[in-house]
């Protein structure tokens, strides 16, 4: 895809920020040349995907390092204090195609700050000393509300995820760039047009005050808003829960204030409110290319393309281990080393439920193999009762037709 195709592409940055600049994040672009896209493939074949030895050299280095000065520079569009030494401005920044956020799978950064966020949090008293009746109001963080809790785990681990992007430099973009594998594989797919590679590093600007729990998706087929969907669907918010009717009322109203902005009739649109505002983060392709959330596809296909509109939120504080299950290893270890007594109650209901579960299931099996042996039992006796009939049908038929004769 080269550089004409990626703007004229309605999805691409470059070319919805030319009509909503007005409502979203302060955004700026700039190309990245090819010896730069090809300095950051060398590292990541050689340090991060293994594939060659000795392939990033000093030139390489030299690039990256003049490509940092260049992101530091381009970031005063969008921070205009990136450049204090006391106290820098923060930036977001990416490539055009996507953002690396797979890093939390590789950054200590990330590692830090999930653990500065659970240190707030407590952990819950040993199993061994709970009440049976107390397990699901300890393991839900009823009791008390510094123990920890599933919720208060994943919206740690969600914003920890979100924070480690927060960007205070262009060396430090560059690292996060270089340890991404979403970055390897989108350079890679460039390198691959030759002299048509085309990629713009696009930096935006960072609210502090957003939290990602109040980011939401929306989708508009044929111009019409057909439903939105909380954003982060693994994480319960009683105040998502409470403002559900003001929230929905607000998106709303919002997009038809820019509706008549959008030269294509289908699209995902992502928003965040925030102090009584409201932005758009950006577009992207409708489901299934782009993620739909509450909403499953293709089962709710009908809703998503047609409606009639629904607004759909996180009901219920995620169940035994549910969530947990979405987290990388490091994180789910960091979190059970943290808080053991609340790892052993989590554990031990998940256990219980699997127990249930299971028990259910032969419950099932059992009431399907006696029922099946009823139906059996009573058509054998319906078939008896036919051949009684028949027999006796024969035997007057063959009375009849002696008295005849």
């Amino acid at each position: 895809m080269d550089g004409a195709v990626q703007k004229n592409d309605p999805y691409h940055l470059g070319s919805w920020i030319t009509y909503l600049r007005p409502y979203t994040f302060k955004t700026n672009t700039f190309e990245m040349t090819k010896p730069e896209a090809m300095a950051m493939l060398h590292f990541l074949e050689q340090e991060v995907k293994k594939h060659h030895r000795n392939v990033f050299t000093e030139e390489d280095k030299t690039l990256l390092d003049e490509l940092a000065t260049k992101i530091d520079n381009a970031a005063v569009e969008v921070a205009p204090g990136a450049k204090d030494e006391v106290n820098p401005q923060p930036f977001f920044v990416k490539l055009a195609s996507r953002s690396a956020k797979d890093i939390v799978f590789t950054s200590s950064k990330f590692t830090d700050l999930l653990r500065s966020m659970m240190t707030q949090y407590s952990d819950i008293p040993p199993l061994s000393e709970l009440k049976p009746d107390d397990l699901e109001s300890y393991y839900h963080g009823d009791h008390n509300n510094d123990f920890i809790s599933a919720n208060k785990q994943m919206i740690a681990f969600v914003r920890s995820s979100v924070k480690v992007l927060e960007t205070f430099s262009g060396k430090e973009a560059i690292q996060t760039f270089i340890h991404s594998r979403r970055t390897y594989g989108d350079l890679k797919q460039r390198e691959l047009l030759g002299d048509e590679f085309s990629m713009e590093i696009c930096l935006r600007e960072w609210e502090r005050k957003l939290v990602p729990e109040m980011e939401f998706r929306g989708f508009v087929y044929g111009h019409k808003f057909t439903c939105l969907t909380q954003y982060y669907c693994m994480i319960y918010s009683p105040e998502i829960n409470k403002n559900k009717k003001d929230i929905e009322t607000k998106v709303l109203a919002y997009w038809e204030t820019i509706k008549h902005l959008f030269p294509i009739p289908d699209y995902c649109i992502d928003f965040c409110l925030y102090e009584d505002q409201i932005r758009v983060i950006e577009i992207n392709p409708v489901a299934p290319l782009a993620g739909s959330g509450l909403f499953l596809w293709p089962q709710d296909r009908k809703i998503i393309e047609n409606g009639p509109f629904e607004f759909r939120v996180v009901t219920e504080i995620p169940k035994h281990a549910v969530s947990k299950a979405l987290i990388h290893a490091p994180a789910r270890d960091l979190m059970n080393n943290m808080f053991p007594n609340y790892h052993a109650l989590e554990t031990h209901l998940l256990e219980k439920e699997k127990e249930k579960q299971l028990a259910d299931a032969k419950a099932k099996a059992a009431q399907e193999e006696e029922d099946s042996v009823e139906e059996t039992e009573g058509l054998g006796l319906g078939m008896i009762g036919i051949g009684v009939v028949a027999v006796a049908v024969v035997i007057v038929g063959v009375m009849w037709y002696k008295n005849k004769k």
